[in-house]
């Protein structure tokens, strides 16, 4: 059997069923049961592998693996983070069939073990460590302490490449925090959610909601001229489209960064999209009278042939086959995003 590598995201609602958010679908684990497994269910392309076993618990707690809660007041999408799944030490989670390339990662947590409301539970303690792709990308991570409070969404933001098609994230207990709280065996890593989409699908989505900053390292923080950075990264899109006839040239990128030509904005006609992500030639787009125009140095704008009701280029993750992923949950604005309204409007649940 050949896999072939066509994916671009994947969407999983951890020790859950499959619920739809934002036309998002996010398949469900829950599936899976309990206890130490190796489950790489059929039709997605996924696969989760738990190891170790809640020994000093006496039995008591065969259902550890999975985790839910009643107390959804302080959540949105409660729907997504009322479940969980959990491992007494480690939890691995695998993509596979990736199109290699950069990634963006997102982990999706909520404490629901611990309740704040009861004196007792307030001085539970879970921590663990994250890898992505063998990095440790954070040591001893505590959900309750980042998300201020237990019942809040915490949602975590990392970078990826995919070199070999494959994408492994990893959560590893390394004995500390509290085992007692609130009965004997409750510790290890615990995740609500994870959602992983293509960069540049990400950047075209950004670009749209008017957040390209957020694509830029915060570490930076203030230390760097925001114009000149958006003008870079809109001449970055433009020049990753897949179909070489409407990249620009080299000589009209050094004119759109020394801004001696102005750099037009993504269409937002969905249409212009086929399904592998590629830019259809405009000549196709009979619906708007537009023609393809391949770009010239000497031409004061991109394209002019374009109708004025659109920009240059349009992103609609509807269109694009198995991208759902344009659509998080929430904009990104920095690497760690914590999320405490209440909002389940948006959601349908579908029953796996």
């Amino acid at each position: 059997m050949i896999l072939v590598a066509d994916y671009q995201s994947l969407h999983i609602n951890c020790g859950g069923q499959d619920v739809t958010i934002k036309n998002t679908k996010y398949e469900g684990d829950r599936f899976a049961g309990n206890g130490a497994t190796l489950n790489y269910p059929g039709g997605t392309n996924w696969g989760f592998i738990s190891t170790g076993d809640f020994m000093d618990d006496g039995g008591g707690n065969d259902n550890g693996y999975t985790l839910s809660t009643n107390h959804t007041s302080f959540m949105n999408f409660p729907e997504l983070y009322s479940t969980a799944r959990a491992s007494p030490l480690v939890l691995t989670y695998n993509g596979y069939c990736l199109e290699n390339g950069n990634y963006t990662v997102n982990l999706h947590f909520a404490e629901i073990s611990f309740n704040d409301d009861e004196l007792y539970n307030r001085v539970g303690r879970r921590i663990f460590n994250i890898y992505v792709q063998g990095r440790l990308e954070q040591k001893d991570f505590n959900i309750r302490e980042e998300a201020n409070g237990t019942g809040k969404v915490i949602i975590k933001r990392f970078n990826a490449t995919v070199a070999n098609n494959t994408l492994e994230i990893r959560l590893y207990w390394a004995g500390k925090g509290t085992v007692y709280i609130p009965k004997t065996g409750n510790y290890g890593p615990l995740i609500s959610a994870i959602s992983v989409s293509d960069q540049i699908v990400t950047a075209f989505d950004l670009q749209q909601k008017g957040n390209l900053m957020d694509l830029v390292d915060e570490n930076l923080a203030n230390e760097f001229n925001k114009k000149e950075a958006e003008r870079m990264i809109k001449v970055a899109l433009l020049s990753c489209n897949a179909t070489p006839s409407l990249r620009p040239t080299m000589t009209e990128v050094v004119s759109m960064l020394e801004e001696q030509t102005d750099i037009q904005d993504v269409i937002s006609d969905p249409s212009i999209y086929n399904g592998d992500l590629q830019l259809k030639p405009l000549e196709d787009q009979s619906s708007t009278g537009s023609s393809t125009q391949k770009f010239s140095s000497d031409q004061t704008s991109l394209l002019r042939s374009t109708t004025s009701a659109h920009d240059l280029y349009s992103i609609n993750s509807e269109s694009i086959r198995g991208l759902t992923s344009a659509h998080d949950l929430y904009p990104l604005s920095s690497n760690t995003i914590s999320l405490n309204q209440k909002d389940s409007s948006s959601i349908s649940h579908h029953s796996s």
